[in-house]
């Protein structure tokens, strides 16, 4: 089995019956996502690779479990999670799908812009 789709089962497991889980929910758990968040940092800045490794895994973790608890809910799939990461991508970063090189000044102008098209929209929402 692939180790992602082996991943995706222990949590779907464990939302279904670890009482931490079931007890935090998914307005509580979001604070563990943050907590994990803070971790990488520090591991970061320490270049404590090893403890990175283990951290980031731990906020790969945290955020399936926060997306299976949504499902679990009905608000949304993990793959529409997914749909939004991929569409924010190609839009801050439109130079990604055709492989042309920018700057970092040209990358910060488009990110800046795309942002603020986003900020307009959900207000005309």
């Amino acid at each position: 089995m692939h180790d992602f789709d082996y991943l995706l089962e222990l949590i779907q497991k464990s939302v279904e019956l670890d009482p931490w889980i079931i007890e935090k929910g998914l307005e509580g758990y979001g604070k563990e996502v943050v907590d994990e968040a803070e971790e990488i940092v520090e591991a970061n800045l320490k270049r404590d690779n090893e403890n990175l490794k283990e951290e980031l895994g731990d906020v790969l973790s945290e955020v399936i479990i926060m997306c299976k608890l949504a499902e679990k809910r009905g608000i949304f799939e993990m793959k529409d999670v997914i749909r939004s990461a991929i569409e924010k991508i190609k839009r801050r970063r439109p130079y990604v799908l055709t492989g042309k090189k920018v700057s970092m000044d040209e990358a910060v102008k488009l990110w800046y812009d795309a942002k603020a098209k986003e900020k307009e929209n959900r207000k005309k929402r």
